[in-house]
């Protein structure tokens, strides 16, 4: 037969346990141990048992589900020599019985628990008379059968059983349970014990190495005195647990996830160094020592390419713990292929007080986690590197303002100093991995701030502005040309484009969902509405119900807008920004030689691609259908900074001369240093940009 039931009635059956114990005991007379033996036990039973109930020597003890267990033989040996054992099992109890007849002070009482452990409780001899009650694994088998036609339910049954084993107690008198603190027995002593007024200690066995799940030791203490409190608490003792929980008393409303949470872990931590793709592992790790807390992923990398790393760690910054990058499978695994690894630990910290956790140097804090988190390595790893984001600028910005925003969660202005250059930053809660606007700012004095919009510019500004050279050249200009922004943020753009041109030459529109950010950009960012006619309303409102108006008047558009999704990889814009009907709308809205430029932004290359391609099928659908004399050139180009951002690029021009404007966008030439020079004949619109931007500086 099998030795594990083929059903949970089998656990109610005593036929079933009679069998059992004769097949697996059989000539040898082996004995079953559930959870452990009691070399496992031995030191934990003692110290209970001598501190527990009465205090002489003499202890009197009931151990329920006794089965062929050892255990009543060793207890006696070691001293105690009054111990009743209970079984359903007539045939294991007259086994036992005659296996130890010489050890006078056992008993064994064969006994169905549900129909006469109440009768048995009732005695007057053994009403409040016993100093410990021991339950090896039979709380679990009894009540995993809540289906059984002639049995109670499984709650009736748990609370019968706990509330009769309790009045057995004397005062300081042990219930003593070793269990795998499943969730219904752990919801069981909630339930039956949460107002009772006890204390309860667990304590994980994780000795057992040979257990594929991890057994509790769980002492129940019949407090002499319960008048203090009628509410029960937990906590937990034993090696290893302090460093995932700390040893005060804990509700016991968290008993069941709390033993859930250590049960996985125990699981987890079991199999750790093994490779499992796709599979996510988390933790909690709390260090005492500086009293740090730290939530740690760890996540298998389902590409099948070889990698050079086997384990690479990473530091999250702070504030971006909830980034599509940091929090998702998607994200992992993008990370997983860029940093070449097998396996990615994600290390987020958990601060109460974010601006003291600013203060804190990487240094010390890749200190402090690297040798704790070594063990969740991939067996092999040996030393792995863990990576930080950003440098240490992260570590020093100070938030200046912030205010709460229906559209993205909170807006957050930091200054930052980096290199001994002071910058300004724009931040949405929705998306922290985005800066929204930067700026370098330089303080005259006190009371007098200006800034630098021109200074510092990264790729994305000045592959906008070489951009509009295309569009704007002045030289050959007759008439006013119209710019229009759809997402204004600190306004570093529009006033960027200002600088280079003055009103009579370009009119600048901008469109900004949020009145705050819009305010923001004044008060913070140096901002004038003077110079940009700003309108407050949702830009996809506004190209749907204006495009009649303002078709064939919009030379240069530019799509700058925050997706607004903490969960998906496109951070800018948002897809419906890149829809059919919205693009053809902005294309109808373009003078003969108009111009369209996207910031792309999304930490997914693999979708970038497809949503590149996706694009470029549209804009060759919307160029067929429009009939238009001047074809659409499309083209993609990265900004140099990394892998995430790119301009994408549509630009009316005549079939003939779309070859040279590409050339003018690709092979880095948006991005050539003043001193590298390029004659005028090659690239005449850039040197007249270069003449512009230097002049201006």
């Amino acid at each position: 037969m099998e030795l594990l039931p083929n059903s949970v009635e089998d656990f109610t059956s005593s036929e079933y346990w009679s069998n059992f114990f004769r097949s697996y005991g059989g000539e040898n007379n082996r004995a079953f141990e559930w959870y452990g033996d009691f070399e496992v036990l031995r030191d934990l039973l003692v110290e209970s048992l001598r501190t527990s109930g009465r205090s002489e020597l003499y202890k009197r003890i009931l151990h329920v589900g006794c089965g062929n267990s050892t255990l009543p033989a060793k207890l006696y040996d070691e001293g105690f020599k009054d111990i009743t054992n209970i079984d359903f099992s007539s045939q294991v109890i007259d086994l036992m019985r005659e296996k130890n007849k010489s050890k006078k002070g056992l008993e064994w009482i064969c006994m169905d628990i549900e129909k006469d452990f109440g009768k048995y409780v009732d005695k007057e001899e053994n009403l409040g008379n016993f100093d410990v009650i021991i339950d090896k694994g039979f709380l679990d088998a009894y009540l995993s059968d809540n289906t059984s036609k002639n049995s109670s339910s499984s709650k009736t049954k748990a609370s019968d059983y706990l509330a009769s084993s309790m009045r057995l107690l004397v005062p300081n008198g042990r219930y003593i349970l070793v269990t795998l603190g499943q969730e219904y027995v752990a919801k069981a002593l909630t339930m039956e014990f949460y107002n009772k007024g006890l204390d309860i200690i667990v304590e994980p066995l994780v000795e057992i190495k040979d257990s594929k799940f991890l057994p509790y030791y769980i002492e129940i203490i019949n407090k002499k005195d319960t008048q203090s409190t009628n509410k029960t608490f937990f906590r937990f003792k034993g090696a290893g647990v302090d460093e995932i929980y700390t040893s005060e008393d804990q509700c016991i409303w968290t008993l069941a996830k709390r033993l859930k949470e250590l049960s996985a872990m125990y699981w987890n931590n079991k199999y750790i160094g093994d490779f499992m793709p796709g599979e996510i592992k988390e933790y909690q790790l709390n260090i005492k020592e500086s009293r740090n807390s730290f939530f740690i992923t760890v996540y298998d990398t389902i590409s099948k390419k070889k990698n050079k790393q086997l384990t690479v760690g990473l530091l999250v910054p702070i504030g971006e713990e909830q980034d599509w990058l940091y929090s998702t499978r998607k994200g992992f695994e993008e990370i997983c292929n860029q940093a070449k690894c097998k396996r990615l630990i994600v290390i987020s910290r958990l601060y109460s007080d974010s601006e003291k956790a600013l203060k804190v140097s990487k240094e010390d804090i890749l200190d402090e986690i690297s040798k704790n988190i070594s063990p969740l390595a991939l067996k092999g790893s040996g030393r792995f590197p863990i990576l930080t984001v950003g440098g240490d600028r992260n570590l020093n910005k100070k938030c200046i303002y912030s205010c709460d925003s229906k559209f993205c969660k909170q807006i957050l202005v930091y200054d930052i100093e980096e290199s001994g250059i002071e910058k300004r930053q724009m931040i949405f809660k929705s998306s922290p991995r985005l800066i929204q606007s930067e700026v370098v700012i330089q303080r005259k004095s006190p009371e007098r701030l200006e800034f630098d919009y021109l200074s510092g510019l990264s790729n994305y500004y000045v592959g906008v502005v070489l951009v509009s050279s295309l569009i704007l050249d002045t030289k050959n200009q007759d008439k006013k040309k119209n710019a229009l922004i759809l997402g204004l943020g600190g306004g570093i753009l529009a006033s960027i484009l200002r600088k280079f041109y003055s009103k009579s030459i370009l009119n600048i529109s901008a469109i900004e969902i949020d009145q705050k950010v819009m305010n923001i950009a004044k008060d913070y960012f140096g901002f004038s509405e003077n110079d940009v006619e700003v309108i407050i309303t949702d830009a996809l409102d506004y190209i749907d119900n204006s495009h009649s108006k303002i078709q064939d008047s919009l030379d240069y558009i530019i799509v700058d807008i925050n997706s607004g999704s903490v969960n998906d990889s496109l951070m800018c814009p948002g897809v419906e920004f890149l829809s059919k009907g919205f693009v053809e709308k902005l294309i109808l809205s373009l003078t003969n030689d108009g111009c369209i430029i996207y910031n792309i932004s999304c930490r997914d290359t693999k979708r970038k691609e497809e949503l590149f391609n996706e694009f470029g099928n549209m804009i060759s659908a919307i160029e067929e259908r429009t009939g238009n004399s001047k074809g659409l050139l499309l083209q993609s180009v990265e900004t140099g900074e990394d892998e995430i951002n790119e301009l994408w690029i549509i630009k009316k021009e005549t079939k003939d001369n779309i070859k040279k404007v590409r050339n003018f966008i690709i092979e880095k030439q948006l991005f050539i240093s003043n001193q590298e020079g390029t004659s005028s004949e090659k690239c005449g619109k850039k040197d007249l940009w270069v003449k512009r931007f230097s002049n201006l500086k």
